[in-house]
């Protein structure tokens, strides 16, 4: 819903995820209008519920605690569903990545589904999967998903099941991404698609 920087509101970040909102305020700014703003996106919504993941290293710069708590309404499913161009995701927003999940990156994957039609595929820091099953729901010969999380790839696992995808088809990997491919290199490992969308270090 709403994207910091780009939609003129610094340091605020908002994912919907059907009826629960995940807020993410992240400047001195945001959190001064704290209460505002989750009133106004109750209203603009009508969601049951608003979710605030403030837990960015960014807070402590500009002086704030971090935050990790129901804003409005009731406390968010363990899981919420999603489906993304026709693929089923499982979201934990209390205790994923940023809100969650990385939905800024919805067209990159609905487009790498695309170009990986009948191709050899490896995901660097798959961590739940969203390039690899987005790959296996448009037709990928094979992809090979590395992450050093065993818990992300665990979700990655259950979340292909979820859409039915064959096991034969998709290799989940742990172990530490550049260590894998200095090893699948010396084997003379190659791929037709590599998606490389590390984590900040």
């Amino acid at each position: 819903l709403v994207y910091g920087e780009a939609d003129g509101l610094p340091g605020l970040i908002v994912d919907r995820y059907g009826d629960t909102l995940v807020a993410q305020l992240g400047t001195a700014g945001a959190e001064r209008w704290r209460d505002e703003i989750a009133d106004a996106l109750l209203r603009a919504t009508g969601a049951a519920r608003i979710y605030e993941r403030s837990d960015v290293d960014v807070r402590e710069l500009e002086g704030l605690a971090p935050r990790v708590d129901v804003l409005r309404g009731d406390e968010p499913p363990q899981t919420i569903a999603i489906q993304e161009h026709g693929v089923r995701f499982l979201v934990d927003v209390r205790h994923g990545h940023k809100t969650g999940f990385y939905l800024d990156q919805r067209t990159n994957r609905h487009v790498v589904g695309k170009l990986a039609r009948d191709k050899e595929m490896l995901n660097c820091f798959c961590y739940t999967g969203g390039f690899s099953l987005h790959a296996l729901a448009e037709g990928v010969r094979h992809v090979t998903s590395i992450d050093a999380s065993a818990e992300a790839l665990e979700w990655a696992r259950r979340q292909a099941a979820l859409n039915g995808f064959d096991d034969s088809r998709a290799t989940w990997l742990e172990a530490d991404v550049f260590k894998a491919l200095r090893t699948l290199r010396d084997q003379g490992k190659s791929f037709d698609l590599i998606v490389l969308d590390p984590p900040k270090f």
